[in-house]
């Protein structure tokens, strides 16, 4: 599956405001709930991970991506995308705080593959991150996934 199909603009939330780290995972997950892409016990799921393996999930500089095992509650593939009115630190002292926090669902270990590789290239990419977060609408970063 491409990055592009495991998104929808209405899994992508803008300039969300969050109290912690523990928060912006149930505001990103919950995002994935009401798309019927996991059920509830896989935000704690997600919490649970980054609390036993510390803050691993902020990948790169002002990104992190919660995610948690498909026998915890996954129903389907899919993203969804949160970004912070104010940044926040999950524990990372190379890559806080962060500004933007995709929550991955896998079904099982392959279909999302291609979309983590392509999301890789975006990550890479100057300033792309802070694209994102400047981002004034949900189709505004659909554009930026399909194209940087």
């Amino acid at each position: 599956m491409l990055l592009s199909e495991l998104f929808d603009v209405n899994r992508i939330k803008l300039n969300e405001c969050v109290r912690d780290w523990r928060d912006a995972i149930v505001k990103v997950g919950q995002l994935l709930v009401e798309s019927n892409l996991v059920e509830e016990r896989y935000i704690n799921a997600m919490i649970k991970v980054a609390e036993e393996y510390g803050p691993y999930i902020v990948l790169a500089p002002g990104f992190a991506m919660p995610h948690a095992r498909p026998e915890d509650g996954c129903l389907g593939t899919g993203m969804a995308m949160i970004t912070f009115a104010e940044p926040i630190n999950f524990g990372n002292p190379d890559n806080d705080p962060v500004r933007v926090i995709i929550a991955l669902s896998a079904k099982n270990e392959t279909d999302h593959i291609i979309a983590l590789s392509q999301l890789a290239e975006l990550l890479s990419i100057d300033k792309w991150i802070e694209k994102v977060s400047d981002a004034q609408s949900s189709k505004e970063v659909m554009d930026l996934i399909q194209s940087p």
